[in-house]
């Protein structure tokens, strides 16, 4: 309400929407219908990437790019051009964002693996190799990940989300 809004905090909020509705519970379609409304102001035309905010410096980042992807397909817009430019936008940063870092990388691969999953099996079998074995790279010999904002007590339950992909263990990560 008071302007403040970024995309990383609404895409935080839209998927335990997403999940809230998934379970059983009345979310409205207004709210659902407000979230890619704020999307379509937060993605970039020329890149289809999404920036950290609508208003002010709207730079893409990788992250919001991939979270807005995926909260894109959860509201209903899997198969439109917001949700396709944006899958593009990721595969056109990769392999740099899977093998180089960055400082959301656990973040970034959290959403951009569940949009490919969304995205079909197509997409996800030509994602999930290259971030399943960068990951492995990045496990240190005690068995963490421990590079990243956060440390080793946020780095590797995000690493063990991700590896666990496959297998689909939580509702909203299905199709």
């Amino acid at each position: 309400a008071d302007g403040g809004e970024d995309t990383s905090c609404t895409q935080t909020v839209f998927h335990a929407l997403a999940s809230a509705r998934q379970a059983g519970i009345f979310v409205p379609n207004e709210t659902i219908a407000k979230a890619v409304k704020y999307l379509e102001s937060a993605q970039d035309p020329s890149t289809g990437g999404f920036a950290y905010t609508p208003r002010g410096n709207r730079k893409t980042t990788p992250a919001c790019t991939a979270g807005g992807a995926y909260i894109a397909q959860l509201a209903g817009q899997r198969d439109t051009e917001m949700v396709n430019a944006a899958l593009r936008h990721l595969k056109s940063m990769a392999p740099g964002i899977i093998t180089g870092g960055g400082s959301y990388y656990y973040y970034t691969h959290y959403y951009a693996i569940q949009a490919m999953v969304q995205a079909g099996d197509d997409e996800y079998a030509k994602w999930y190799p290259l971030i399943r074995d960068a990951l492995i790279t990045r496990q240190n010999e005690m068995g963490a990940w421990a590079k990243g904002k956060g440390g080793s007590s946020y780095t590797t339950p995000m690493a063990i989300i991700i590896l666990a992909t496959p297998h689909r263990y939580i509702p909203i990560y299905q199709r």
